[in-house]
């Protein structure tokens, strides 16, 4: 049995380097797993993402924020292959986290300046009736 200081190193060492996170929702229609792009946030552990608020996802999770999913890295040292699965609820971002959590998540994404302008999402995407939601 593997000691849990290493399985917590193994899935810090995932949950920093992990890019992207088949995520796992359930709905009105069934069952349905997607990939996202996500950057970690501490104190406590979450996942930050974002999506079309029309994704099928997006719309499981309003109906119901329970979720699940996995990160796994390919490539390593030894077996090559290291995985980690979690179970958790999601939420929207709320109006008073957007702006500081957006500019976390396009700075861990896109660390070179030039970039990250290339990629970022003006701030109204993501507010009221706007497509998206972190």
């Amino acid at each position: 049995m593997t000691p849990l200081p290493q399985l917590t190193e193994r899935s810090g060492f995932l949950i920093e380097n992990g890019r992207f996170t088949t995520l796992a929702t359930h709905g009105p229609d069934g069952t349905w797993a997607s990939t996202v792009n996500y950057v970690p946030l501490r104190d406590p552990l979450r996942l930050l993402w974002y999506s079309l608020r029309r994704a099928r996802h997006s719309r499981d999770i309003e109906a119901d924020p329970r979720i699940s999913g996995s990160i796994y890295l390919t490539a390593l040292p030894g077996f090559g292959l290291d995985g980690a699965q979690f179970t958790g609820t999601a939420r929207p971002v709320g109006p008073d986290e957007l702006e500081e959590l957006s500019a976390w998540y396009y700075e861990r994404n896109f660390p070179d300046e030039e970039v990250r302008r290339q990629w970022r999402l003006p701030l109204d995407e993501f507010r009221g009736d706007g497509p998206r939601r972190f």
